[in-house]
């Protein structure tokens, strides 16, 4: 008596929608030599917080200082001419190489008086030195230049 062969779970062979099929359980062969063994991960992994902390402790801090103005004596008060005050602000901030966000962010430290209190009312509202240049103009500028 000769044995005969398990009938084959290729997909060429399976017969699809009888009422046999939905009850078995197919066994497919898997190919899984591409998987390495490696262990779970999970464990070996520390917890966000303590990964956070290890972070703070040891990375730079990546801050941009402010530089100290007081010793540049660019102060402006409402007063003297704005034209001049915007030429120096410029002059200083470009010859240091200083970013926009810097000079937008200490400008305060270079006015006094009336041009502080002014500023206090619209800094929340510039984002840019040319939106603040154009507001030092509209609010301080002269119709006298020639005297500046």
């Amino acid at each position: 008596m000769d044995k005969e062969a398990p009938p084959s779970t290729s997909p060429a062979n399976v017969d699809v929608g009888t009422a046999a099929d939905e009850s078995a359980e197919m066994s497919v062969p898997l190919d899984l030599s591409y998987v390495r063994d490696t262990p779970a991960l999970a464990p070996s992994l520390p917890s966000f917080n303590s990964m956070n902390e290890h972070v703070r402790r040891n990375m730079p801090a990546y801050t941009t200082k402010l530089p100290d103005l007081t010793r540049s004596k660019i102060i402006f008060d409402g007063k003297t001419c704005v034209r001049e005050f915007i030429t120096r602000v410029e002059d200083y901030f470009v010859f240091r190489n200083f970013h926009e966000a810097v000079l937008i962010g200490s400008f305060a430290d270079l006015l006094a008086g009336t041009a502080a209190k002014w500023f206090r009312t619209i800094r929340r509202k510039i984002s840019s030195w040319v939106e603040l240049r154009a507001a030092l103009l509209g609010r301080f500028d002269r119709p006298d230049y020639d005297s500046c």
